[in-house]
């Protein structure tokens, strides 16, 4: 245990200023995630603190921090910047956007620092945009029996 002792004469003010310096920088954070979407569309921002072993910002930090997908649970594709130079310690991902259905997490990296990874979201599939029949027109018969052209 450290500790700083501090003593005075009686009747003399005394005033001390402690800084407190930051280790290096060790791990990354996410402090701000992504919630469920529609597929598609945007994500919501994802914000990544470069922090040291004890959990405090390193301002002084400036790696390229990198997003990916949990390959075990989805396999897309990540639309967007997925590479963000990190300012005063603090990587922000503002047009992330995913194009596959499913449930995903998202995993940040950068060079020499321990990486972080979202918790579970879901993104849902989009709505149909168009319906295009290619077979079977003006056909009808009962339910539960093959058509001739099969659609």
């Amino acid at each position: 245990v450290q500790g700083i002792t501090v003593s005075s004469a009686p009747a003399s003010d005394a005033y001390l200023t402690v800084e407190v310096v930051p280790g290096p920088a060790a791990v990354l954070a996410i402090v701000q995630g992504p919630s469920g979407i529609v597929a598609g569309s945007t994500l919501s921002t994802l914000v990544v603190e470069v922090r040291d072993a004890y959990g405090n910002l390193i301002k002084t930090a400036f790696p390229t921090v990198e997003v990916a997908g949990d390959d075990a649970l989805t396999t897309g594709v990540i639309g967007g910047s997925l590479g963000v130079v990190a300012d005063s310690g603090v990587a922000t991902f503002s047009n992330l956007s995913l194009t596959t259905a499913g449930p995903w997490r998202l995993i940040v990296s950068a060079a020499g620092l321990s990486p972080d990874t979202s918790a579970l979201f879901t993104v849902s599939p989009a709505a149909a945009l168009a319906l295009e029949i290619s077979a079977g027109d003006g056909q009808s018969g009962p339910v539960g029996t093959s058509l001739a052209n099969p659609l």
